[in-house]
């Protein structure tokens, strides 16, 4: 066989490859979901859409996997929102402010253009946003300024707690605001995560 043939018979070959590695790219974002959560749950309760949307304390961490978004619609919280799910490196699972840009949600059944507003977490309870070890690559996005609001209790605690029950890697949070009555306003404490 001479040089020319094994050139040409390598180019044949990586045009299949390269289009391989897309279609199974292709493959692994076509299987990403898309959940719904609501201030108080609705429907069956399933998150598969905002009429059978999850609330904070119905989310089916078990059914959110690497690569899914979690939409939180526009509105008052009256409970944690506590995270238990794992993305991987390059595929995380996103918990996002809806916006009415949004095209998926904005397609789902049930719908309201009154879900792009702000989230606020009013509870009680410390911490508002605790996300649970050991959890990696979840990005948390209120997507505008104060997108997301954590209203604290006004006697003492953290709004915010990463990690207290194992290691954590990868967390993204982004227009999430904190906001509290007592003498530290805004904590968000870390605890047993990795750089």
């Amino acid at each position: 066989m001479n040089v020319k043939k094994i050139i040409n018979l390598r180019k044949s070959l990586a045009v299949p490859a390269g289009l391989m590695g897309q279609a199974l790219l292709l493959a692994i974002n076509a299987e990403a979901a898309n959940w719904y959560v609501r201030p108080n749950s609705s429907g069956n309760n399933t998150g598969s859409d905002w009429n059978d949307a999850w609330s904070f304390s119905s989310i089916n961490w078990s059914s959110v996997a690497a690569g899914d978004t979690v939409w939180l619609a526009g509105g008052t919280y009256s409970s944690q929102l506590v995270i238990n799910a794992n993305g991987t490196p390059g595929n995380p699972v996103h918990i996002y402010r809806v916006r009415s840009t949004d095209t998926a949600p904005v397609a789902s059944a049930g719908w309201n253009p009154s879900f792009d507003s702000q989230v606020v977490i009013n509870c009680q309870t410390f911490p508002q946003l605790w996300i649970k070890g050991p959890n990696n690559d979840i990005t948390i996005d209120g997507r505008i300024m104060s997108g997301i609001l954590l209203q604290g209790p006004t006697a003492g605690g953290d709004n915010c707690r990463v990690a207290d029950r194992g290691n954590v890697s990868d967390i993204f949070v982004s227009h999430v605001h904190h906001r509290a009555d007592w003498l530290y306003p805004g904590l968000c404490h870390l605890r047993d995560c990795s750089q």
